[in-house]
């Protein structure tokens, strides 16, 4: 059986701007035979790395002050592992037979409303040594650069997509999720005394100011933006063999060049991809009216076609990367 501290050198962490495809490809990443995803909830989240409600997590403690690596890896440990058993992994094939786990223990202060998922105890025996352990959260977008400290064998999966179809889907989720306040809504309850905004963690400083100047829509694109200017700078900090990042459009359009490319970045069988491929959704998300409006607004502000050309080029570098190793071995 292989110990826990060994497992979380067989680390795979996802992230990226939420709504631009993390929880499909920790679905996707948790289909194939060789990797297992930790989960806290119904969108795949892992708490340990950080939990939405009470934003709390190693992402918040290593916002806010140092963190040792030999303390991050047994919060993870004491997380993720409990009686030779991972505390809880989506079901998939290699978690069949597994007992049922219950539902994780929540935060202090959690708030209501976070939706857990159907997860399996698996035992520590039945993960091999060739296996990976999936954690996704979109926040470890915003501290790359220490956890490749902290985790020095861990590799990451980073995924984005335009900043448009980001910001209309988290706007869309905000009007529509009731039992927890999320994005435009949630900041709207968050003010000083004086009742100005307070922009949320992973804005930066050049941007915060206009936070309390826009609409709630132009808000999700200021937030989208954030993510992603932390992946661009988060990869300049990575070496390029441990990362892999793509463009959730490209993946829509044309999945089978991407899923290659991944399977070559981990040393997996493409095969093992099938499946998802086949429940990647088609439609293109669209602006309409006045939010099309005041996305462009933005646009200069933001510098936004920049960002966007800069996180195409590292994707393109990756998958050019990867496939050319697959095509050496």
């Amino acid at each position: 059986m292989m110990p826990p501290e060994k497992i979380l050198d067989r680390l795979l962490l996802v992230g990226g701007p939420p709504r631009s495809g993390t929880t499909f490809i920790a679905r996707a990443l948790n289909a194939h035979p060789r990797i297992v995803t930790a989960v806290d909830d119904h969108v795949h989240e892992c708490w340990a790395l950080y939990h939405y409600p009470t934003r709390r997590g190693l992402v918040h403690d290593l916002r806010h002050g140092c963190l040792e690596r030999t303390e991050a890896v047994v919060r993870l440990r004491d997380h993720l592992f409990a009686g030779g058993h991972f505390a809880g992994v989506a079901p998939s094939a290699q978690t069949e037979g597994s007992p049922l786990a219950g539902p994780p223990e929540p935060p202090a202060l959690a708030a209501p409303g976070s939706r857990t998922a159907v997860r399996h105890a698996l035992a520590l025996e039945r993960f091999a040594a060739d296996w990976y352990l999936c954690l996704k959260s979109p926040e470890i977008s915003f501290v790359l650069p220490r956890l490749t400290e902290l985790l020095p064998q861990a590799r990451f999966v980073l995924v984005f997509r335009p900043v448009s179809e980001i910001a209309e889907s988290m706007f869309r989720k905000g009007l529509t999720v009731r039992k927890i306040p999320v994005f435009q809504r949630r900041w709207e309850g968050e003010r000083l005394d004086d009742g100005r905004l307070i922009p949320p963690p992973g804005v930066p400083e050049k941007w915060q100011t206009l936070w309390g100047e826009v609409t709630a829509f132009q808000r999700c694109v200021i937030y989208a933006a954030s993510y992603l200017q932390a992946v661009i700078g988060g990869c300049a900090a990575l070496s390029s063999e441990r990362y892999f990042i793509y463009d959730h459009a490209r993946l829509r359009a044309r999945s089978e060049p991407i899923l290659r490319g991944l399977a070559s970045f981990l040393g997996v069988d493409d095969s093992g991809f099938r499946a998802a491929a086949a429940g990647i959704r088609s439609e293109v998300p669209a602006l309409t009216g006045e939010l099309s409006e005041e996305y462009e607004r933005m646009r200069n502000k933001l510098e936004l076609e920049a960002l966007v050309l800069e996180a195409s080029a590292l994707a393109e570098r990756a998958l050019a990367r990867f496939t050319r190793k697959g095509c050496r071995q």
